[in-house]
């Protein structure tokens, strides 16, 4: 997933086909197509298994609340650093008309999960969870 997901982001969505993921996951297309039926499929599954990967890094933050400030300030140079790539390539699958469906679903899932964490957030810094989210 990673390996396909990674060449996506390098070619981009239109610059990929099938031989080229091929190549980057170091197996045959034939071997592409016992896992998925189309390439669809596989910007579907990559995308979703690799941003949650991204996301349990954001979601390993620090609750102690003397971390927790210093987190907040630092996280959006850090994603853009280590995930950048990534971000940029999610935003534009998620926001392309034969994706948005899985788009919509990732970032309602998306605002649970940052909503459960502000909730777990609240009662140690003393900021409302509305304004953590």
């Amino acid at each position: 997933m990673e390996k396909c997901f990674e060449c996506y982001a390098e070619n981009g969505l239109t610059g990929t086909g099938i031989q080229a993921l091929a190549d980057a996951c170091g197996c045959t297309k034939a071997n592409l197509y016992t896992y998925f039926k189309n390439l669809d499929e596989l910007i579907i599954e990559s995308t979703a298994y690799c941003m949650a990967k991204v996301e349990g890094d954001f979601m390993e933050a620090p609750t102690d609340p003397k971390d927790v400030m210093r987190f907040i300030e630092e996280v959006p140079y850090w994603t853009a650093r280590k995930h950048g790539k990534k971000y940029r390539l999610m935003y534009q699958i998620y926001t392309h008309p034969k994706y948005t469906e899985y788009g919509k679903k990732f970032f309602e899932g998306v605002n649970e999960r940052y909503t459960r964490y502000a909730k777990l957030l609240e009662p140690k810094i003393g900021i409302p969870y509305t304004t953590i989210t």
